[in-house]
């Protein structure tokens, strides 16, 4: 998990850089597919499949039996495939304000232990699920009783991502 930052203007937020520019980019966002590559190519899961798909790989050249070429493309596909999914997810999900009350759940994934859900509640009064990493938000509850995020707005998920939160006073 990326240890918080605070923005000089009070945003809690997992990496800066990520954050505004999400924030300064009306959807459709430029160079999306970039960001995301690069942003994939910082973080030890993606790497992770990439070097199980090149180990098998190498292990069918190495070996001269080719079995290992099919995991190898399927967990390239798979990767892909998530990938494709996220794009569209990024790039044309627009920003949304709203206010947390002090009533985190754990997300329903156990695998996603670090992660919180709360409901947000939009300026229009929608209330929208979001999920965001826990540790970023308890500490901003010990100063107020809600707390205001911004987050990327997709209907069809089933939770948005918070992309920062900050103390509402």
């Amino acid at each position: 998990m990326p240890a918080p930052k605070v923005t000089p203007d009070g945003w809690v937020v997992s990496d800066p850089n990520l954050f505004y520019f999400f924030t300064s980019h009306e959807p459709p966002r430029p160079n999306v597919v970039w960001r995301l590559l690069w942003e994939d190519a910082r973080s030890w899961r993606p790497l992770a499949l990439w070097a199980t798909a090149a180990g098998l790989f190498a292990a069918a050249v190495i070996t001269e039996w080719w079995v290992p070429v099919a995991p190898g493309v399927g967990v390239l596909y798979f990767w892909f495939l998530m990938f494709r999914r996220t794009v569209p997810y990024f790039r044309d999900s627009p920003v949304l304000t709203g206010v947390i009350e002090d009533d985190l759940r754990p997300h329903p994934l156990p695998i996603l232990g670090n992660l919180s859900t709360a409901i947000a509640t939009t300026p229009d009064e929608r209330e929208i699920p979001v999920f965001f990493y826990t540790e970023h938000v308890t500490e901003l509850f010990k100063q107020a009783r809600t707390v205001e995020v911004v987050f990327l707005h997709e209907p069809s998920s089933q939770y948005c991502m918070v992309l920062g939160a900050r103390a509402r006073v």
